[in-house]
């Protein structure tokens, strides 16, 4: 979660000057700080899977519901 502002930051300054006007110019620049976005759209699920998911687990956040 300490992670979410940085990544947002950085999706949000992307897709402002890449994305907004849609002109798809797939410069060498673009393509950089895409697979940039992308790298760090993964560390973020990877901690999430290795990190997040794990936790929630202990403290029985999954456990189903019986009634």
């Amino acid at each position: 979660i300490s992670g979410e502002r940085p990544l947002r930051k950085t999706f949000e300054d992307y897709h402002k000057r890449w994305l907004k006007n849609c002109e798809f110019n797939f410069s060498d620049e673009f393509l950089a700080e895409t697979r940039e976005v992308f790298d760090m759209v993964g560390q973020r699920i990877e901690r999430e899977e290795q990190v997040l998911f794990p936790k929630l687990v202990e403290i029985g956040m999954f456990q189903e519901t019986r009634i």
